[in-house]
């Protein structure tokens, strides 16, 4: 049996994000339940305080299913916090797509791009994270495999940025390169006043530097996150749009 203090008020129906530091378990009722096909909780918890519920598989990018049961001798409600605030993209660089960074050539603007927009000013924490097994054996033998993530400002169009420099883009932020699995940033975002979104753009150090990666973003706010398709297909989109209009 458990019991304590709620993990945070969620009255307004916002997700932990960042809340508990490493090391720091004050805040946590239970984190050890057995990874099982069926894993079970028992508590004690104070009336009236809400508590948030986060099921969780053993490793990331685990995807699948899951179904949640509560049981009380007291009335209780369970709500899902929106999705709106959470996602998580799968993409990869490819052959003309893996670009590298604005030091290492001219390419740095190919590289995937995705388009984040806010509903109000909030956090916003984006991770990228990468497959080891894929990975691990590049960044063990090139730098080049090193990877960060870029935010910039967009267009009002919601274009791809494409053929631009980092001089001549609005760079919000750029992480450290990194040879970890995983790179994140935290972020105090609002709407930018031309209705355009933020571009979130994670490269490689070294051009040609193929394999998977995926994007995860976790907000306080209701937000949008969209990956950008190439540019010759963004204005054929575009064009067709027009002609129905």
């Amino acid at each position: 049996m458990g019991k304590g203090a709620p993990v945070r008020d969620t009255r307004t129906l916002t997700p932990v994000r960042n809340q508990v530091a490493e090391g720091d378990l004050k805040n946590i009722l239970m984190g050890e339940t057995p990874f099982s096909g069926r894993p079970t909780i028992h508590l004690e918890l104070d009336p009236g305080q809400p508590y948030v519920l986060a099921a969780s598989t053993k490793l990331a990018a685990q995807l699948g299913g899951f179904r949640i049961e509560v049981s009380s001798d007291s009335l209780v409600t369970l709500e899902a916090i929106p999705q709106a605030r959470q996602r998580v993209l799968r993409s990869g660089w490819r052959r003309d797509s893996a670009g590298g960074s604005h030091m290492e050539g001219k390419t740095w603007s190919s590289n995937p791009q995705f388009a984040l927009r806010l509903a109000t000013a909030g956090e916003v924490k984006l991770t990228v994270g990468r497959p080891s097994r894929h990975w691990l054996p590049l960044v063990k033998d090139y730098y080049e495999a090193m990877h960060a993530i870029y935010v910039l400002h967009g267009q009002p169009d919601g274009a791809p940025l494409r053929g631009v420099t980092r001089t001549g883009a609005k760079v919000v932020t750029q992480t450290a390169f990194v040879p970890f699995d995983e790179v994140t940033t935290t972020l105090q975002l609002s709407p930018l006043p031309d209705g355009s979104p933020y571009i979130v753009m994670p490269a490689t150090f070294g051009p040609g530097m193929k394999g998977p990666f995926w994007l995860r973003i976790a907000s306080d706010v209701d937000c949008e996150l969209v990956e950008l398709p190439p540019t010759a297909a963004h204005l054929r989109a575009q064009e067709a749009k027009d002609a129905v209009n």
